[in-house]
């Protein structure tokens, strides 16, 4: 059971928009509640929007609090997992992210365990190479 997905979204949009409103959108507290939000929309099944959500925030994560921080690694691999959802990658995106996470926090962190397991639970069709850009 992932729960109530459609009573969540207007709550996690809610945060998403305070947090911008309090901190603006290079904050750490605003680019995980992108995170957050994004990888709603990405459980809800709408892809296009989490992709829009998410857009840049792994980028300004990169500027603002560097390449090794744990909130910059968490947004790299939600926008892989919305990538490869979309079709647009397969899990050697996701894989690359993976190995920043070992690198920086280490093979048994949470992060780490947590998104190595995802790209086991992929389905085998995105386990190939790069999928072709959408047409």
């Amino acid at each position: 059971d992932k729960g109530d997905l459609d009573g969540a979204e207007p709550l996690s949009r809610e945060a998403l928009e305070a947090n911008r409103e309090t901190y603006g959108d290079r904050h750490v507290e605003t680019l995980l509640s992108i995170g957050n939000y994004s990888d709603l929309l990405r459980e809800k099944g709408d892809l296009d929007a989490a992709k829009r959500t998410i857009g840049e925030a792994p980028e300004v994560a990169r500027e603002t609090i560097g390449a090794d921080h744990i909130t910059t690694l968490v947004l790299e691999a939600k926008a892989a997992r919305i990538r490869i959802a979309l079709g647009e990658a397969d899990t050697n995106a996701l894989r690359e992210v993976v190995a920043s996470m070992e690198a920086a926090l280490g093979a048994e962190h949470p992060q780490t365990r947590k998104y190595s397991c995802v790209i086991n639970d992929l389905p085998a069709h995105w386990q190939g190479a790069i999928v072709a850009e959408r047409g």
